[in-house]
């Protein structure tokens, strides 16, 4: 037996989702977020923001028990400076997803 999917609809379907989120504002910054040529020289304050929500991310997944941190283990993160290459994503104010989308260079 056979199970054919129409993932054109799958794929409508979250395409639409993905749109609608896209505007969602999820912070704000009262700085210019810098990132470009700077992360690729010094730690810069872009990639501190990348960092710090991904280990947001692993905290949040643990606090729901989705995920099993050991005790007394370290929680870290790293991130290519290279793949910062926007220079200024944001001069102050909210910040939407679709923003902080664009600053990945590989999508």
């Amino acid at each position: 037996m056979y199970l054919f999917l129409d993932t054109s609809k799958t794929y409508e379907i979250f395409e639409n989702a993905a749109k609608a989120s896209a505007r969602n504002v999820i912070g704000s910054t009262h700085f210019e977020l810098i990132g470009g040529d700077v992360c690729w020289r010094q730690e810069c304050n872009l990639g501190n923001l990348v960092t710090d929500a991904m280990v947001h991310c692993v905290l949040s997944a643990a606090h729901d028990g989705n995920v099993s941190i050991p005790r007394n283990q370290p929680i870290f993160s790293l991130w290519h400076s290279g793949a910062l290459f926007k220079d200024v994503i944001q001069s102050g104010g909210n910040l939407a997803r679709i923003v902080l989308n664009s600053l990945y260079s590989y999508q």
